[in-house]
């Protein structure tokens, strides 16, 4: 279970390669899921419920490419790196969320993910 210091994070990775067929980008989103399990408290598929009106289509019910976790703030900067070693310059879409504060940030490259960190913690302050 998730402690009042978790922040919730949406990854989209679904921009990453445009060429994916949705096999490769379900097989790439199940290996980013494994591959950051120990750093999140949780990480699930996102269910097509789950996107706004307008979101992207979904395949059997969830929505590829999309990883929704809840995270420790002492562990985003970790998740970030982990992000950057993975994906390098491609487009990432972040949303993160905390007792209803949100924030979003596209990056695609080193500079947008260390604000991407400063962003998601002072979320994390703004709101204890």
């Amino acid at each position: 279970m998730a402690d009042t210091s978790d922040l919730k994070i949406m990854i989209d990775i679904s921009q990453v390669d445009p060429d994916l067929e949705p096999e490769e980008l379900e097989s790439l989103t199940d290996s980013l899921k494994n591959e950051i399990s120990e750093l999140v408290e949780d990480a699930e598929l996102v269910r097509e419920s789950e996107i706004p009106e307008g979101g992207k289509p979904a395949l059997a019910g969830f929505v590829l490419g999309i990883l929704k976790t809840e995270v420790s703030v002492k562990n985003i900067q970790a998740l970030m790196g982990v992000l950057q070693d993975r994906f390098g310059s491609k487009p990432i879409e972040l949303t993160g969320e905390k007792n209803g504060n949100k924030f979003s940030i596209k990056v695609g490259k080193p500079e947008d993910l260390d604000q991407a960190v400063a962003a998601f913690q002072k979320l994390a302050e703004a709101v204890e």
